[in-house]
């Protein structure tokens, strides 16, 4: 497929302004206090060594899920073969805040066809895999002129520089010509792409690429014990909570048990050592309350439990149906991971102030997978509405195609990854 004339006349201009965009990026970087080392990776200069073995560059576009990207790195890195993931990024907030076996990582070169010919020449990538919008014309060029298979994930037309290039239809067919494989996220942006040229047999909606969890552990012992002891009580959980969430959390105990008054409330604190506190506020409270650390069970006439142990998350998961994310109901919070409940068939509360992960917990309301309450009253309502075992089972199963969703869309990711290496290798 040839260049389109404003491919081509990108390409040409592009390659004689080396010169002016190169102390236009020494410039730029200085000012953004870059050190000299990651300026000259902008240019394609003085890169770190290359690895033995095969390299899979991967570029993370402005907004990629940067913890998904890794996880799938990471399960590149576990299968057979010596592969070492090259991770470029528009800037360091994207980068890794602690060295990641297997992964080397450099601020992505700028789009000028000499700064590539030297980025290609010195890494000698046997895959490049773009996510997000990016379509820098120099490098996707270069990369098809040199055989590298080039693939797209969680791709999109929606960002501000591919509407520059909406002048230009014939150069967007050309560059998404290129591409070997497109993993989007919606049908919306799979009908875009598609609309703007891309072959429709190489476009698939397999979701976004999400970071999963796996199911943690627990002692099945333990497990069958509790639920023989549990198994005719209604149970919720708040997870992680902090000791300024207690009194609303005792306020929405208070308003569930009214419609269940058998209600049992296991309280897991952000830290074991605040149980004890816990235990003290509750009681005052009126309630019958025990701590886990006393080697106390959660007996008939317990009414809350405070699970004031480490490492026994996957037990609370599994024995609550109803799950609170704690963290999340005073300001400023953060929240927790709410796919560790989800994949454990948990239904998913939480206040508003989910900041460590709001776009999992965005995605998980929009689809009834979670739900979100600004205060007591809104809990003990959820909750309420919760023990109606079918409105549980609902939304625990919603949560639960969340959480898994991600491991499946990285399946096919990693597919394509290995068929094109393979493919590459065999030619």
């Amino acid at each position: 497929m040839a260049p389109s004339p404003g491919l081509w006349l990108y390409l040409a201009l592009a390659r004689r302004a080396e010169g002016p965009l190169r102390r236009r990026v020494r410039r730029v970087g200085k000012r953004a206090g870059l050190s000299q080392d990651r300026i000259s990776q902008r240019l394609a200069e003085d890169l770190p060594p290359r690895p033995p073995g095969d390299v899979i560059w991967f570029h993370a576009a402005e907004g990629t899920r940067m913890p998904a990207f890794y996880q799938l790195i990471a399960r590149l890195n576990d299968m057979p073969g010596d592969m070492t993931a090259l991770v470029t990024t528009d800037g360091l907030d994207q980068a890794p805040g602690t060295a990641i076996p297997g992964v080397v990582h450099c601020l992505r070169p700028v789009d000028l066809p000499p700064v590539i010919d030297r980025f290609l020449d010195h890494w000698q990538p046997s895959v490049a895999v773009f996510s997000g919008s990016d379509l820098w014309p120099a490098t996707i060029m270069a990369c098809d002129r040199d055989g590298i298979p080039l693939l797209m994930f969680d791709a999109h037309l929606r960002s501000a520089r591919i509407t520059r290039w909406r002048w230009a239809p014939l150069a967007i067919r050309a560059l998404l010509g290129r591409f070997r494989h497109f993993l989007t996220g919606s049908q919306v942006d799979a009908e875009e792409l598609r609309h703007y040229g891309a072959p429709a047999w190489k476009v698939e909606v397999p979701g976004f690429l999400e970071e999963s969890t796996s199911a943690l552990p627990c002692n099945e012992a333990e497990r069958d014990a509790l639920g023989a002891l549990l198994a005719v009580r209604p149970v919720w959980a708040a997870a992680r909570i902090t000791t300024r969430e207690a009194p609303a959390v005792e306020t929405a105990h208070r308003q569930a048990a009214r419609h269940s008054h058998r209600l049992l409330l296991i309280v897991v604190p952000d830290n074991p050592a605040n149980g004890p506190e816990l235990a003290r506020l509750f009681a005052q409270a009126g309630w019958n309350t025990v701590l886990r650390s006393d080697g106390a069970e959660p007996d008939e006439d317990v009414q809350i439990y405070i699970a004031d142990t480490e490492d026994e998350m996957g037990l609370w998961y599994r024995l609550a149906p109803i799950t609170f994310i704690g963290n999340s109901l005073v300001s400023p919070g953060g929240g927790h991971d709410p796919y560790e409940p989800a994949a454990l068939g948990s239904a998913v509360l939480h206040g508003p102030h989910i900041t460590r992960h709001q776009a999992v917990f965005d995605r998980m309301d929009t689809v009834g997978a979670a739900r979100s309450v600004a205060n007591a009253a809104q809990l003990g309502e959820a909750v309420a509405e919760l023990l109606a075992p079918d409105k549980t089972a609902e939304m625990a199963h919603k949560a639960w195609e969340v959480s898994s969703e991600g491991a499946e869309v990285a399946d096919r990711a990693l597919e394509l990854i290995v068929d094109a290496i393979t493919e590459k290798a065999n030619l």
